[in-house]
C-alpha cells in the first residue's frame, strides 16, 4: 500500500473515528470504569478484523486488539478514561472565553526507557494541576 492509498483509507474512516471519539467523550468514564468505551472500541476493532483479548492483567476494561501476524510487531497505546474535575463541555478555550491551559508533553524513550516515569519522578506531570 502506497502513501497515497494509506491517506485515502484514513480519510474514508475519518467519520467513523470521529463518531467513536465523540461517543467516548460523552461516556466520560473514570479509570477502571470505562465499560462503554471499552465495549465500543472492542466491537469496532472486531468489525475491522482485529482479534480482541479482553480483561488483560486482571483489569476488566484493559484489552488488546491484533491484526496480522509475524514481525515486526507495532504497538499503539490508546487511552480512553476521563479525568476527574474536568468539564465535558466541548469547545476550545478561545471560543468559550474560559480560563485554562493546554499543555503538550513530549514523552521520550517509552520503548524501554521509561520516559514518563522519569518525568513523573521529577514532578513534571504533577504540574498539570498548577
Amino acid at each position: 500500500m502506497g502513501k497515497r492509498t494509506a491517506w485515502e483509507e484514513i480519510d474514508k474512516k475519518a467519520p467513523e473515528v470521529l463518531e467513536i471519539s465523540d461517543a467516548i467523550w460523552s461516556f466520560a468514564e473514570m479509570g477502571y470504569q470505562e465499560n462503554e468505551s471499552m465495549r465500543l472500541l472492542c466491537e469496532r476493532l472486531q468489525k475491522e478484523g482485529f482479534q480482541v483479548k479482553e480483561g488483560l492483567a486482571g483489569i476488566a476494561t484493559a484489552f488488546s486488539a491484533s491484526f496480522g501476524e509475524g514481525k515486526p510487531v507495532i504497538g499503539l497505546l490508546g487511552e480512553f478514561d476521563a479525568l476527574s474535575g474536568l468539564s465535558q463541555e466541548a469547545g476550545l478555550l478561545e471560543e468559550s472565553g474560559r480560563p485554562g491551559t493546554v499543555r503538550y508533553f513530549g514523552c521520550p524513550a517509552e520503548e524501554g526507557g521509561s520516559g514518563k516515569t522519569f518525568m513523573t519522578k521529577a514532578g513534571v506531570l504533577i504540574r498539570l494541576r498548577r
